[in-house]
């Protein structure tokens, strides 16, 4: 017997707490289990999966060059794997779903679809996605779900769609502002299909605010006289570059917030460390 578990989710919706705490299940029982995460995700300074909460777990790394194929079935001819968990499933590219679909093919048909449980359980948000240079494309996420949900529910096996809308780190006005954002994508290629993705912030009585700015864009004398290509001794950043003006005018806002504005969060003035700069 086989399952599909897919989930997408928004940030700090806890799915890879959710993928760890499944891939300790399986251990538990004795059964085998390939953790895989994108080798450019190096946020972690110990583990290769670590989730906001402690958990973690290594994992084997991939990157565009990495031949999934042959590394997990090598694997699969020692110990015949019983789940494949995918995070940050994003930022997997084509071919990378192509090795995982020939991976798990027999997941869900054939001969050893009913011999024992076997699972692929897949976690991801496309809205997250951001190494299309290396060749992912979100909206594979979704393709590859809908066919996942086809061939396992045609094998009289169980798929599970799991939404996670509840964010334990965000604030209510930041969780809007994204849902409006990507209200126009809806059913564009997105895994919650024609409906509306509305979050939830565990943290509701947190306050927050988002500023759009306006672009910043190198006027049409800049453009003409002041470029590293049509005058290089100009310096790259002389004071009307775009960078150079974006910088100012971050700063003149924190200055004007930590000479005048309140904390709501805890009732004093906003001070310097108060604000991060991403």
């Amino acid at each position: 017997m086989a399952k599909l578990y897919f989930y997408y989710a928004s940030m700090n919706a806890g799915k890879s707490t959710t993928l760890l705490q499944a891939d300790f299940n399986y251990r538990e029982r004795g059964m085998a289990t390939m953790l895989w995460t994108a080798a450019l995700d190096n946020r972690s300074d110990h583990q290769a999966i670590e989730s906001r909460i402690g958990l973690g777990a290594d994992a084997h790394r991939f990157n565009a060059g990495t031949d999934l194929w042959e590394r997990i079935e090598a694997a699969h001819r020692v110990e015949p794997l019983a789940c494949v968990l995918v995070d940050e499933a994003q930022d997997t590219s084509p071919r990378q779903w192509d090795i995982i679909n020939a991976l798990t093919g027999d997941f869900f048909a054939g001969e050893t679809a009913s011999s024992k449980l076997r699972t692929l359980f897949v976690v991801g948000d496309e809205k997250q996605s951001i190494y299309s240079f290396q060749g992912a494309q979100p909206e594979v996420f979704a393709e590859t779900g809908k066919q996942k949900q086809i061939a396992v529910r045609a094998a009289d096996r169980k798929f599970e769609p799991v939404t996670l809308p509840l964010s334990f780190r965000s604030v209510p006005e930041v969780l809007a502002a994204t849902d409006l954002v990507f209200e126009p994508l809806r059913g564009a290629g997105r895994s919650s299909g024609s409906e509306a993705v509305v979050h939830e912030a565990l943290r509701r009585e947190a306050h927050g605010r988002v500023e759009v700015w306006p672009r910043i864009l190198k006027d049409k004398g800049d453009a003409e006289q002041i470029t590293l290509e049509s005058d290089w001794t100009q310096a790259v950043d002389h004071l009307r570059a775009p960078a150079v003006v974006l910088a100012r005018e971050i700063a003149d806002t924190i200055k004007a917030m930590v000479t005048s504005e309140t904390n709501p969060a805890r009732g004093g003035p906003v001070m310097p460390d108060d604000i991060p700069v991403l």
